[in-house]
C-alpha cells in the first residue's frame, strides 16, 4: 500500500516551474527550454489564441499550442486537429510531433495575468504521417503573461 500511495504521488506532481514567458519541453528524454514569444488571444473570436514562441525565433524546437481556451481553469485534452487546445513542436532533425490521439493537460495557473499549462508523457508521432505505435512522448509546461 506504501508503495501504491507513493508511486501516485510521484506521478501527480508537476514539472518544475519554469521562469515567465518560458516552455520546458522535454522529448523522450532530452530537454530543452525555450523563450514563449505569444501567449494571447480569445478563442476563435480572431484566429491569435496561442501560445508559442516568437514569431522571430526561427532555431529549434520551435512550440506551438494553438487554438487555446483562455477561459478555462480546468485541466484540458491536446489533440492534433480539433476546436481547440492543438500542440505541435518542430524538432531539430526535421519534421516535428503532435499527439498521436488526445492527451491530458493540467491548468496549474489561470490568474488575471498568468497562464500556466503542462502535459506529462503525452504518446506523439511525426506531424501528418500517423504511426502506430506513437514514435515518442513529450512533456512540458509552459508559463506566460497574458496579453504577451
Amino acid at each position: 500500500m506504501q508503495f501504491l500511495l507513493s508511486f501516485a504521488m510521484a506521478t501527480d506532481e508537476n514539472l518544475p516551474e519554469p521562469a515567465i514567458n518560458t516552455v520546458n519541453i522535454i522529448v523522450g528524454e532530452t530537454k530543452y527550454t525555450k523563450s514563449l514569444g505569444v501567449c494571447r488571444g480569445n478563442l476563435n473570436v480572431n484566429g491569435q489564441d496561442d501560445i508559442s514562441i516568437a514569431p522571430s525565433d526561427l532555431s529549434l524546437p520551435s512550440f506551438y499550442l494553438h487554438k487555446v481556451d483562455f477561459t478555462t481553469k480546468t485541466n484540458v485534452t491536446l489533440t492534433a486537429i480539433g476546436s481547440s487546445f492543438n500542440l505541435n513542436i518542430d524538432m531539430p532533425s526535421g519534421g516535428g510531433y503532435d499527439p498521436a490521439t488526445t492527451c491530458e493537460a493540467k491548468i496549474i495557473e489561470n490568474s488575471a495575468t498568468t497562464y500556466d499549462i503542462q502535459a506529462k508523457k503525452c504518446s506523439v508521432d511525426k506531424i501528418a504521417v500517423a504511426v502506430d505505435p506513437p514514435t515518442n512522448t513529450i512533456s512540458f509546461r509552459a508559463r506566460c503573461t497574458k496579453g504577451l
